[in-house]
């Protein structure tokens, strides 16, 4: 039986393939994954043979860190990969750039599972899962992978992970503006906007898992807040991305953020919609709605009684708030 499997970022321009289909899945909740995915986990399975990267003029990496860099698609902003830097195998693939299809074609044994959740300590309140995996904080994991190390190399890591977690803890955590404003930014922080603190509240955010968010986001789905009236500040390296006739996302090309939404209008439109992901303070935020929940793949569940939309029943909805709100109202 052929277990390889092909994958592409949202547009195409990167394909790639998998010399077997991940079958185990870790879902990383650290700050940083959560950036880079839009809000959510990022959910990932490691490919211990290398990834033959079949298009791959608009792969871009992004050193994240010291150790680690991360692969996305500088057209789309599709979030792909992450690897040690420089390693020639063994890199994390990002799930929902593969298939859907391979799960539901699968038996139930083979089918891709969610295997581990980690850094659970750096979750967010606004979204749960159902099952029943391994929840390892960030110290715990930290701990599991050094253990596996070669002893003369443990000790070395060891310090260098105590050094870089003394620094997080020192890290000034952002303070809200005096007008209460929150503020954002991409993981490099080449893009970085504000929010009137009107516009960010109780049940303003919503959970997309249709294909085209999981696939940009590399994720479970991409979570975003409905906030009109979001300020530019810095935008040098942000680039949009136009999804259909009537949408565009918008995402950093250095780094591969998942970052707006607008409608599409000439030069573009307002920015209505931003990445839970991409704030600096996400306190006080809920999502209220799970849409396109036909579309969600079978290897993770959602907790939690936020309401639940379909596709179809999402775009029924919306096209309704269009009619009742007139020409200014967004469309789906």
């Amino acid at each position: 039986m052929n277990d390889s499997a092909s994958g592409r970022c949202l547009c195409g321009a990167v394909r790639f393939e998998v010399a077997r289909m991940p079958r185990e899945i870790g879902a990383c909740h650290c700050g940083m994954c959560r950036r880079w995915s839009g809000g959510g986990p990022l959910l990932g399975g490691i490919s211990e043979a290398p990834v033959a990267i079949t298009a791959g003029e608009a792969l871009q990496w992004y050193a994240a860190s010291s150790w680690g860099e991360r692969g996305f698609c500088g057209e789309c902003g599709g979030s792909l990969f992450w690897r040690q830097k420089g390693a020639a195998a063994g890199w994390l693939v990002c799930i929902a750039a593969l298939p859907d299809s391979a799960d539901a074609a699968a038996g139930e044994s083979t089918a891709p599972q969610l295997a581990q959740h980690i850094f659970i300590d750096d979750k967010p309140a606004y979204y749960a899962f159902a099952d029943a995996a391994p929840r390892l904080t960030g110290a715990e994991f930290t701990a599991a992978v050094v253990a596996k190390m070669p002893a003369a190399k443990r000790a070395f890591v060891k310090t260098f992970i105590a050094l870089e977690s003394v620094k997080k803890r020192l890290r000034p955590r952002p303070a809200p503006a005096a007008d209460g404003e929150r503020c954002g930014a991409c993981l490099c922080g080449g893009v970085k906007f504000s929010l009137p603190q009107a516009g960010v509240g109780a049940g303003n955010a919503g959970m997309c898992h249709c294909g085209q968010c999981r696939r940009w986001g590399g994720g479970a789905g991409v979570v975003c807040v409905d906030t009109p009236g979001a300020m530019l500040e810095s935008a040098d390296t942000l680039r949009w991305y136009r999804t259909s006739k009537q949408s565009e996302r918008g995402f950093c090309a250095r780094c591969g953020t998942p970052l707006f939404w607008r409608e599409a209008a000439g030069d573009g439109g307002a920015i209505t919609e931003v990445c839970a992901g991409a704030l600096q303070d996400d306190r006080g935020i809920t999502v209220s709605r799970h849409i396109y929940v036909d579309d969600k793949p079978a290897y993770y569940d959602l907790a939690g009684d936020a309401e639940r939309l379909t596709g179809a029943e999402y775009e029924s909805r919306v096209a309704g708030e269009k009619r009742d709100a007139g020409p200014a109202a967004r469309s789906p």
